[in-house]
């Protein structure tokens, strides 16, 4: 990347996506402690999540600080853009990024202050890439999660279950072979994981994790992983921490690249 503010800030902002992903992929290679029962109406094996799962905080601060980081480098950008255009940019010079989308009342003026001195073809070029709720899928989260983190500490975040040992719970249970084959289509499809992100977030213990036939043997070794999610009202509600944080990245230096050549 050019040796420029702009793509400092975006290789800081690479450099902690690192670090956060090496935080989430061991918070998510441990098999969570479980607690088998059965259940007193059905008499099928339950097993129960044992603890309510505990994030490292580091993992929330990371994820501000690399928010913090896409934020800055537009702003970055919008002060450069004026630069290359022999102008002088002033303390309301940034990328403009708002709530209000074009047509709608104030819209207009604190647009035009954001970036006043910039060149018509770069104007252009900002107006083109959305930036307001509504528009842009990643422009406006970025900049709303910034603001939020910048007033509160942390994100809200829990925890789901993303994996399941399956070839090891089929070895010591034994089912017949129409189960397995039952198991392994819901195991390798999308939704099957999608439907279960959304109904075991956000885990706390005594969740039931799995229900298994009455005729199973239990599984004392069964493997249950988790990942954090990031639950943010309005914004990202219960969507996967790490994919947020990474296509927010790719999203904003995407946005960066098409003002390659203009400052």
């Amino acid at each position: 990347m050019p040796d420029n503010p702009v793509f400092l800030k975006l290789q800081w902002a690479d450099k902690r996506l690192r670090e956060l992903d090496s935080l989430l992929n061991a918070f998510s290679t441990h098999p969570q402690p479980i607690v088998i029962e059965r259940d007193s109406q059905t008499n099928e094996i339950l097993y129960r999540l044992a603890t309510t799962p505990a994030i490292d905080s580091a993992i929330q601060l990371l994820a501000g600080d690399i928010l913090q980081s896409l934020r800055s480098a537009l702003d970055y950008l919008a002060w450069a853009l004026v630069s290359a255009n022999r102008g002088q940019p002033s303390i309301q010079t940034a990328f403009p990024i708002t709530e209000k989308a074009p047509g709608t009342k104030g819209y207009d003026d604190a647009f035009a202050g954001k970036v006043r001195g910039m060149s018509k073809d770069a104007i252009g070029k900002i107006e083109s890439t959305k930036p307001y709720k509504g528009g842009h899928s990643y422009l406006w989260p970025v900049h709303e999660l910034n603001n939020r983190e910048k007033h509160r500490l942390l994100f809200t975040v829990g925890a789901y279950v993303s994996n399941f040992s399956i070839s090891q719970h089929i070895e010591a249970t034994n089912p017949p072979l129409e189960i397995i084959e039952r198991m392994a289509r819901a195991y390798a499809s999308d939704t099957t994981w999608v439907d279960i992100r959304k109904g075991t977030y956000p885990l706390k213990a005594g969740d039931v994790l799995l229900r298994d036939s009455p005729d199973r043997k239990p599984n004392h070794d069964a493997q249950f992983f988790i990942q954090v999610a990031l639950d943010e009202k309005g914004v990202f509600e219960g969507e996967p921490l790490l994919a947020v944080i990474w296509q927010s990245f790719q999203s904003i230096l995407s946005v960066i690249t098409q003002f390659n050549g203009m400052y």
